[in-house]
């Protein structure tokens, strides 16, 4: 009997991992859908509202786009200008002033990294395309490796859960432990005291 309750046990938790499992694969692949729109919107406040004020998100914003080789979300006109920048200052007695550039695009989105890259948009100097379409093949690809790993693992979870029922139904029986019972028990089922 214990046999049985330990098989029911395991069934049971099985069963409570497939669920698991079913639910996970079934978010994958209900987000996979939306994954697009999502990263349309969302990387595009990220950039314009809250790069360079938020720390974390700064950081992942370079990050991405270093690794991505890419530059905001749809291209580098993503990061607005700070202040207006006019040109240069001629005075009346005949000086000159250069008015320092003031950055406006991360040193992440240059082709080559430098502090203070981002100063020269120039064609040359920083990626032009945005790190929208590289952040969503990398995000379905996670969501495919996530779904794939889910349906392995409930594959996994079946089998496991024809075993257990193999071995309940088919479980041998061991004949010499049974006959042995039967002889101590009597005919009738119960204990013959006088054989003892």
């Amino acid at each position: 009997m214990y046999i049985f309750d330990f098989y029911l046990q395991y069934t049971l938790v099985l069963l409570l991992g497939m669920g698991l499992d079913a639910l996970v694969g079934h978010n994958a692949f209900v987000f996979m859908g939306t994954v697009s729109r999502e990263l349309d919107v969302s990387l595009k406040q990220a950039v314009k509202l809250y790069y360079g004020k938020n720390e974390t998100l700064t950081k992942a914003v370079d990050f991405l786009q270093f690794e991505g080789a890419c530059c905001g979300a749809f291209g580098f006109v993503d990061y607005p200008k700070k202040v207006y920048e006019d040109g240069d200052t001629f005075y009346a007695n005949g000086s000159y002033r250069v008015k320092p550039k003031l950055q406006y695009i991360p040193d992440s989105c240059c082709w080559d990294y430098v502090a203070g890259c981002g100063k020269w948009d120039h064609p040359n100097n920083i990626y032009l395309h945005g790190c929208t379409p590289y952040f969503q093949n990398e995000v379905i690809f996670n969501l495919n490796m996530t779904l794939y790993l889910s349906a392995l693992v409930l594959g996994i979870h079946i089998f496991e859960l024809l075993l257990v029922f193999i071995l309940c139904v088919f479980k041998p029986t061991d004949k010499a432990k049974h006959q042995k019972m039967t002889k101590v028990n009597g005919a009738n089922g119960h204990r013959d005291f006088l054989s003892i």
